[in-house]
C-alpha cells in the first residue's frame, strides 16, 4: 500500500483490517456518507451541457460560474482559468458578469464563491439577480468553513478535511 497517497493511519480500519479503496474514508467516528446526508440542501441541477438558446444573443441560457474542467458544467462555463472546458475566462473580482439583463434561466456556481473577496461575492449575487430571468434559478454551493476548521482542529490534518480547504 505504500505510495498510494494515503497516510498510514488511513490505510487501515480501526480494527487493523486493510481499508477498501471504495470504502468511505473516516471522518472522526463518522463516514463520508453520514456527513453528506445533511451537507446538501435541495437537489443539484441536472448534468451539464447547454440549455435552450437565448432569443436575444443565441447563447445558452444555462450558465456555469467557476466550473473549471468539471465534465458536468453548463456551457457557457465561466472560470478564471483558461483550461479545457472553460468557455469564458473571467475574474469575478471585476464585479460584473458578461451576460445581458435577463439572459439566464439557470446559473450554477459550485465552490467558487469561497475563492473570491466578500465585496466580489456581494457583487456576484447582485449580478446573478440582474442576469437571471424572472423565475430563473441560482444554484449556489459553498463550504461551511466553520465546520471544516472545527474538524481540522479536532481530528488533525486528515485528507478528507484538507481537500475541503485546498484544491489542486
Amino acid at each position: 500500500m505504500a505510495g498510494d497517497g494515503l497516510a498510514v493511519e488511513e490505510q487501515f480500519l480501526p480494527n487493523g483490517e486493510p481499508r477498501s479503496k471504495t470504502a468511505p474514508r473516516p471522518i472522526g467516528d463518522r463516514s463520508a456518507r453520514d456527513v453528506l446526508q445533511w451537507q446538501n440542501v435541495g437537489s443539484p441541477p441536472p448534468g451539464g451541457g447547454a440549455g435552450p438558446p437565448c432569443s436575444a444573443c443565441l447563447v445558452s441560457t444555462y450558465v456555469e460560474v467557476g466550473g473549471g474542467d468539471n465534465v458536468d458544467a453548463y456551457h457557457p462555463n465561466l472560470d478564471i482559468r483558461a483550461i479545457p472546458g472553460v468557455d469564458i475566462v473571467h475574474d469575478l473580482e471585476t464585479g460584473i458578469l458578461p451576460w445581458h439583463d435577463g439572459h439566464a434561466v439557470k446559473i450554477k456556481c459550485i465552490h467558487a464563491m469561497e475563492h473570491i473577496s466578500h465585496a466580489a461575492g456581494q457583487a456576484f449575487l447582485r449580478e446573478a439577480h440582474r442576469v437571471l430571468r424572472p423565475g430563473g434559478s441560482l444554484y449556489l454551493m459553498v463550504c461551511d468553513m466553520d465546520f471544516i476548521f472545527e474538524r481540522l482542529r479536532e481530528e488533525g490534518l486528515v485528507w478528507w478535511w484538507m481537500t475541503s480547504v485546498f484544491h489542486d
